[in-house]
């Protein structure tokens, strides 16, 4: 439910908040009369300081004693959680996720020790992936089929809270212009569709490494902290893939470089350029961020400006993101939007909350826009191009929000969204998605994946040689389409609340191999190597 790095963000804070839900049961119970022990023994050392300063050394030794006090806290909560919380049943990672997830109110401490494998050894992981791969690649082979006669400079924009908002009713909000109709123009010549997520409101981090380690995030102990974690080992990523196929990488983000320490993890995803707010050329401010459309033009210039062929580039918006984070000189309060956000009379919300509506309102249509400005200009070109845009999350609108707007929520449920009916959760864990290129009339044909199915989705539109992140990850489709926190949606289209053996069996080897990259031994370092 909450992990401790979850809190080392602004956003992941405001949204525990929404999310939080306390059970008096017997985990909580404990951990609060362990900690009320702790305390105690604290006051305790305490007075005995002050009633004896020279026996006792004064304040050095309280110090003392009141670290080792905070080392034997360490060693307890450690003992507590290997021995009371990481039950039988929760030491595989997929029964872990289910047990934690169900049972979700009940845990205010959560994984301590988080990266606990105990009942899966090295030797089995590389058995069993070595196993799958091996079958994939038999089955799949890996010959590259190249579609253009030049490698097509690739961009991904993943865009900062980029949703659909025909999910809102029109009995509920209008708008003075359509903010979606710049989307729905592209469809002749774009393939417009959709992506699952699992996050909602903000984690952006989430999604994007998705992308870019290939794997699905649900199955993270920590979303918001993903990065953090990483930053002390090395690690396989897509960025490894085009660097090996001779692609000039390049990754940009306007906004701050420290912000879940994308600095450092891009350095050490290897892109040969690394762009960040105080680097870029354009910076035209959207209500407090620099803008999408300022976004797509550091794009046009990287792409005229690199003279290296092919291009790679990987950018994550930031002008839609929710006005929370302390940026720049705050927000513009005289800035003019272009969309008027009328609501109806029936609808209740609060003047912060609408101020909130009409910034994503807009921003979602400023980025229609500025893709629809990208389009316009690679359509100019000669050399192949393509080019994928998709969203992170919905909004971070509140509860009380997203009922006003009629996306129902009963109010039993709407503190947690544990239970969502289907049509709810497909509204707000699904977040659009288009596809534009100048060599192929195919259709691109995302439809509700997750995020992690579009790398392996592009390489097989250009025709380029697989990985075996890529089979694993296509396998893994012939069974579930989506597979999130909050959905899981088999290949035909059908909702599924329960794995059969086969598929449970199949997802736990894909957990070792995510153990082993994230947390192990890299027993599976070479899963983002092109095949030969």
């Amino acid at each position: 439910m909450l992990h401790y790095t979850d809190l080392k963000l602004t956003e992941a804070a405001g949204m525990a908040t929404s999310f939080l839900s306390i059970d008096l049961g017997k985990y909580f119970l404990v951990s609060l009369l362990f900690a009320l022990v702790m305390i105690i023994c604290s006051k305790v050392t305490e007075r005995l300081v002050k009633n004896d300063v020279a026996k006792w050394n004064g304040k050095a030794t309280c110090k003392i004693a009141r670290y080792g006090l905070a080392l034997l806290a360490l060693i307890g909560m450690m003992l507590y959680h290997e021995h009371s919380m990481l039950t039988d049943s929760t030491r595989d990672p997929q029964q872990r996720y289910l047990y934690f997830y169900t049972h979700s109110d009940r845990h205010v401490l959560f994984q301590f020790v988080q990266h606990t494998q105990s009942n899966t050894s090295a030797e089995e992981i590389k058995s069993s992936y070595d196993e799958l791969t091996q079958q994939l690649m038999e089955e799949n082979g890996s010959e590259m089929h190249p579609v253009t006669e030049l490698l097509p400079t690739i961009v991904v924009i993943m865009n900062e809270a980029w949703w659909n908002l025909d999910n809102i009713p029109e009995s509920k909000v209008s708008y003075s212009v359509d903010p979606m109709k710049p989307l729905w123009d592209l469809e002749e010549r774009c393939d417009v569709g959709s992506v699952s997520v699992n996050i909602y409101g903000g984690g952006t981090i989430s999604s994007e490494s998705e992308f870019l380690l290939g794997f699905n995030s649900k199955y993270f102990g920590s979303t918001a902290g993903i990065y953090g974690e990483l930053e002390k080992r090395e690690f396989p990523c897509i960025v490894d893939y085009f660097e090996d196929l001779g692609y000039y990488t390049t990754a940009i983000h306007p906004f701050d470089k420290e912000f879940y320490k994308r600095e450092l993890i891009y350095h050490k995803m290897g892109f040969d350029r690394i762009l960040f707010d105080e680097d870029m050329k354009y910076k035209d401010i959207f209500d407090k961020y620099i803008s999408d459309e300022s976004l797509v033009n550091q794009i046009i210039h990287e792409y005229e400006d690199v003279e290296e062929e092919p291009k790679f580039i990987f950018a994550v918006s930031m002008a839609s993101h929710g006005l929370n984070l302390d940026y720049g000189d705050g927000k513009n309060e005289n800035y003019e939007y272009n969309v008027d956000v009328i609501l109806d009379e029936s609808v209740e919300m609060s003047e912060e909350e609408y101020g909130d509506l009409v910034h994503q309102v807009n921003g979602i249509y400023e980025a229609n826009l500025a893709y629809t400005k990208l389009i316009d200009y690679f359509e100019k070109q000669d050399e192949p191009v393509i080019v994928v845009m998709f969203g992170d999350h919905c909004p971070n609108f509140t509860n009380d929000m997203l009922h006003s707007l009629g996306i129902a929520i009963d109010d039993a449920q709407k503190e947690t969204f544990d239970f969502l009916d289907e049509d709810i959760a497909k509204k707000i864990y699904t977040t659009p998605a288009v596809v534009w290129n100048n060599f192929s009339e195919e259709p691109f044909g995302l439809d509700g994946e997750n995020i992690n199915a579009i790398p392996d989705m592009l390489i097989d539109y250009i025709g380029l040689p697989q990985t075996r992140m890529t089979l694993i990850n296509k396998y893994i489709r012939r069974y579930i389409k989506a597979d999130t926190r909050r959905r899981v949606v088999t290949s035909e289209g059908a909702t599924l609340s329960e794995y059969s053996a086969e598929l449970n069996q199949i997802i736990n080897t894909y957990l070792m191999i995510q153990y082993d990259i994230l947390n192990g031994d890299l027993i599976c370092g070479d899963i983002w190597e092109p095949l030969e």
